[in-house]
């Protein structure tokens, strides 16, 4: 018994290796393949930054003790991995603008996908302060954490601005 012919069944031709058809297909096929493999590489080369997550520090409380103040701030860590040191150079300006002091603050340990508060009490009174610039990370362990001052995500629920 013979196999009945293509167009017997119904089917669309198909077109040959050497029919044009096929060569516009073919060439169609690679330049999908070279823009994915393109994209692919983009994202291999791109900044490890953009993957990381952020390190958010909230100024969430401003409390006079004693005369002193006492700022309270919400830490969180999204990632999987703990941060075991985090270390601030800051300025401490006053509401005039004025600096009035530099310190390290130490806001590590931070647990992995885990919120904290820290708590400091700084020599001066709370309506006197206007300002917390964090300067730059001077500590961040491990090492493999990258670049954490670009990864600080800052905010404030206190008249005190806190910033980078």
């Amino acid at each position: 018994m013979a196999l009945p012919e293509r167009a017997q069944l119904g089917l669309a031709r198909l077109p040959n290796s050497d029919d044009q058809e096929c060569l516009m297909l073919k060439r169609r096929r690679g330049r999908i393949l070279h823009a994915a493999s393109a994209a692919m590489m983009a994202m291999a080369s791109a900044p490890a930054a953009f993957a990381q997550d952020p390190l958010a520090i909230e100024l969430n409380a401003a409390e006079p003790i004693g005369g002193k103040c006492r700022l309270t701030f919400v830490t969180k860590n999204p990632a999987s991995s703990a941060v075991e040191s985090l270390k601030a150079d800051t300025a401490l300006f006053g509401a005039d603008g004025v600096i009035k002091r530099r310190l390290v603050i130490e806001f590590g340990p931070l647990k992995a996908q885990k919120t904290s508060l820290r708590a400091f009490d700084f020599d001066e009174s709370c309506d006197s302060l206007g300002s917390l610039l964090i300067n730059d990370v001077i500590a961040c362990q491990p090492g493999s954490l990258g670049d954490c001052l670009s990864r600080l995500e800052l905010s404030s629920r206190t008249s005190i601005k806190l910033f980078k």
